[in-house]
């Protein structure tokens, strides 16, 4: 491929974020990039007269702090000062959980945000290098499982972990669906409701309104590994899923 400056070269190490590769702005990864796995959350705590700790499980993971060590190359028509600071401004554009694509990991999409340790744009001008630092979810999510797709009779989850779909379903009255041995359950559906398991929160058709009244399962039920049996009940005319087949990060 073409190098930033122009020159053929061997493929370098890129991410994207908010939607911009890190080359637009001449940044290009240090080899050895690595995500570490994330920690469970577990307390453990000491009682008098009994040997060993009480484990106390948490029910989650952590996320995790994670640093793209970068070098900076110089853009045509941009000084470096000018090319720091157009960085600072892309990277500080959002304070949520955010898509973030590295090119070493072609099949997969992590979840986080850019958060800022010290001043980027002054240690880039003088060293051409920096460590930029995320903090990015304990999981990231197969691009095969991102796209919306028509529910059909059976789902396939290819991972070892229990997926948290987003489920569109155009219908009403009472509605039952079922994949595998998860059971979702609404009623009094008035033209459709859409189900966001990943997000935890169920609204009406065009998403402006919870529908939590129209909800009896709770909580939102997951798909489970491997293939899974779909059956529905109900005046249903359409039925779309993202997946969203998830692994954890490691």
């Amino acid at each position: 491929m073409d190098d930033i400056d122009g020159r053929e070269r061997i493929s370098i190490n890129t991410f994207s974020y908010l939607g911009r590769e890190s080359s637009d702005f001449g940044l290009r990864i240090e080899d050895g990039l690595a995500f570490s796995s994330p920690e469970r959350d577990i307390q453990f705590e000491e009682i008098k007269g009994r040997d060993g700790d009480v484990i106390i499980d948490n029910q989650r993971l952590k996320s995790i702090e994670k640093s793209f060590p970068v070098t900076l190359f110089p853009l045509p028509g941009k000084t470096l000062s000018q090319q720091t600071s157009d960085i600072s401004n892309w990277l500080k554009q959002s304070v949520k959980n955010t898509p973030i694509e590295v090119s070493s990991e072609n099949d997969y999409v992590y979840m986080g945000m850019y958060y800022e340790k010290y001043s980027i744009d002054q240690f880039m001008v003088r060293y051409g290098k920096a460590v930029l630092n995320f903090k990015v979810m304990p999981y990231k999510f197969l691009k095969t499982g991102l796209d919306e797709i028509t529910l059909g009779t059976n789902i396939i989850n290819p991972t070892n972990r229990p997926s948290r779909p987003k489920i569109t379903i155009k219908g009403t009255g009472n509605i039952t669906l079922k994949i595998g041995e998860s059971l979702w359950e609404f009623k009094n559906v008035s033209g459709g409701i859409i189900v966001d398991t990943l997000l935890d929160v169920v609204t009406t058709l065009d998403g402006q309104n919870l529908a939590w009244d129209k909800t009896i399962t709770y909580p939102l039920p997951k798909i489970e590994s491997g293939k899974q049996l779909v059956t529905k009940t109900g005046t249903i005319t359409d039925i779309k899923i993202i997946p969203n087949w998830e692994v954890i990060v490691g």
